[in-house]
């Protein structure tokens, strides 16, 4: 069976009414001809894609901690079975604190498994935005040949002046 690309269709109707058949903008739900380049679109479709990979993620840390505390109470029980000599099935939670308290075993409820900080769970950086470059700035040695400063100010300055001269730019 070919591979089919498991992407979402654009749900803009073209002129003549049918479907248009391009794919939509990942995470959106028309394609870029349709409005999806627009920048609301785009960021919907941003924020979307972070929430539906956030609650993935977070989910699959949630079951991880939810094996490593399952794990951690059977080891108790088991610990305290060995300890006080009964099956783990007759072991209640007063007898874990009773065998803390005569045997410091097992492990007590500060080192029960935590939700770890992660780092995937930090929202991704934004696409970038395209941006005009800032005009430059005209440098101060321009303005002496401009006239803009007083002669006195620089000596080079009058010399490029009375020659019809800049040195620092072609004009």
């Amino acid at each position: 069976m070919a591979r089919v690309r498991q992407a979402r269709r654009c749900r803009a109707r073209r002129k003549n009414g049918e479907h248009c058949k391009a794919f939509a903008i990942a995470g959106g739900y028309v394609c870029r001809m349709h409005g999806g380049a627009s920048p609301r679109a785009l960021h919907a479709a941003y924020v979307r894609r972070f929430e539906a990979d956030f609650n993935r993620k977070f989910a699959s840390e949630y079951a991880r901690w939810q094996r490593e505390v399952r794990d951690w109470q059977v080891r108790r029980i088991l610990i305290t079975a060995e300890l006080l000599g009964m099956s783990p099935e007759q072991v209640r939670p007063g007898d874990i604190g009773y065998c803390r308290a005569i045997h410091d075993q097992p492990a007590g409820p500060e080192t029960e498994p935590k939700m770890r900080p992660d780092r995937r769970f930090r929202p991704a950086q934004p696409p970038p935005r395209r941006r005009k470059a800032p005009a430059r700035p005209v440098p101060a040695a321009h303005n002496l040949c401009h006239g803009r400063l007083t002669s006195a100010l620089h000596d080079r300055g009058r010399a490029d002046r009375a020659a019809g001269t800049c040195g620092q730019f072609d004009h």
